[in-house]
Parts: C-alpha cells; structure tokens; sequence
C-alpha cells in the first residue's frame, strides 16, 4: 500500500495524486505528505522506487535518532542518557510478549505464528502498533512518517524556551503544519 502510494506520488504531474486503489480518485489530503517526504528521499537519491522506499523507511528511525540525542545533549545530558533515550525511543514496545510468552509456557500453550503479533494486539480487536514494530516492519503509514516530524517539534519547543528567534518560531510553525500533512490524527496531541 505505501509503496503503491508512494509510486502515484512520484508519477503524478500535479496534486493530490491519483489513488491507485481507486481508479479515477485522488488520494486523500490527510495522510500522503509522508509519502510525499519518501518520494522526494527516493528522487534526491536517484534510486529507483523500490530502493527509495527501502531508504526512506530506514531514514525515519534515523532523523528520529538523531534529534531525540540532539534533545538530551543539548539538555546538558550525558552520553549515557542520550543513548538511552534512543534506546527507548526506538526499540521499545511494550510488555505484553514478555508476558505472555511465559503464559504459554506454563500453562502449556503452544508458542506458534499468533505469539508474533500478540504485542499488537493488547487491546481485544484494536491493533496497537508501538514505533520498534513499524520500524522493523518497514510500514510508512502516516503514523509512522509522523515520528520524527513530532520529534521535531518537541526539540524545537525546547529552543524556544531559550530563544525565541524568528527562525526557530518559523520552523516550529511549518513542522505543525507538516504534521498535520502527514497524520491528520496526530495533530490535536501534537499541537496540546
């Protein structure tokens, strides 16, 4: 689907771009500016499409890495902490595998296929979806192109409080505008 997405936005001649699961459509305005970022990765790197997507997916715990040690650093954090919070950042989930991998081992439940996905699937028919997972899945769903722009934010929020520059203010206001560009849904979180 995202490479489907990301490959109407690299042929398309003008905006929004055709949907290609929904001939004669457009994409929807709310969630294709990741795709968008992607298609831009995959033409400033003059890769084709199928290797864009690769780098593009593998930029976003990249960016999200680096600005997360940008943050504690500058903070005045030590190196252990930065690295820390990268850990934490990138491949935390949560601790329902752990849990119920040792469920199944005493009550006797076989470990099979369905063991993978149970850490999505905390809540009865939701799919809960934690950053490590999307990451290793290379999934560039609008929540997941939303990581790093939402990580921007939070770094520029803390310059602001040192500095209120023009720059910083101008940055702060396009990075809000990207996220919404990016995951509609993030935006009221991301903006409170």
């Amino acid at each position: 689907m995202d490479s489907a997405f990301m490959n109407a936005v690299l042929k398309s001649t003008s905006f929004p771009p055709n949907d290609p699961f929904f001939a004669g459509k457009k994409l929807d305005f709310y969630y294709y500016f990741g795709h968008v970022i992607s298609a831009c990765i995959t033409l400033l790197s003059f890769s084709p499409p199928e290797v864009g997507y690769n780098i593009a997916i593998s930029a976003l715990p990249a960016y999200t890495a680096l600005m997360i040690y940008n943050i504690l650093k500058h903070k005045g954090r030590d190196e252990k902490v930065a690295i820390a919070g990268i850990t934490l950042a990138i491949f935390s989930g949560n601790i329902f595998s752990f849990i119920d991998f040792f469920n199944r081992i005493f009550s006797g439940k076989p470990i099979d296929g369905s063991y993978y996905w149970n850490a999505t699937r905390v809540i009865s028919n939701t799919i809960n979806e934690f950053p490590y997972f999307s990451f290793i899945h290379a999934d560039l769903h609008a929540h997941v192109a939303a990581i790093p722009i939402v990580v921007l934010i939070v770094s520029l929020l803390s310059r602001v409080h040192e500095e209120k520059s023009k720059p910083i203010l101008i940055a702060l206001s396009l990075s809000l505008f990207a996220v919404f560009a990016t995951n509609s849904w993030n935006y009221p979180l991301t903006i409170t």
